[in-house]
């Protein structure tokens, strides 16, 4: 995602990133969805393109070291009241 990759993931994989499915990211939990999803990406350019945007889009937003700065410095602000 953070290198503009389109990304396809079983949901066990992807269960801790709170991204959204079909936006960011696909999700295939066997080997025939697996196969399916990657046909359908290969055979759309423009469903790899918004994929590739949205997910770099969602992985700066979220996983920055300056998102995740800030969340650290509230966890600490929030701690020392």
């Amino acid at each position: 995602m953070a290198t503009e990759t389109p990304v396809i993931g079983t949901s066990i994989a992807l269960e801790g990133i709170h991204a959204e499915i079909g936006k960011d990211y696909l999700v295939a939990d066997n080997a025939e969805e697996m196969g399916a999803k990657t046909v359908e990406l290969l055979q759309d350019p423009e469903l790899q393109r918004n994929l590739a945007l949205a997910g770099k889009i969602f992985v700066e937003e979220h996983y920055s070291w300056e998102q995740i700065s800030q969340d650290l410095l509230d966890v600490y602000e929030e701690t020392a009241k």
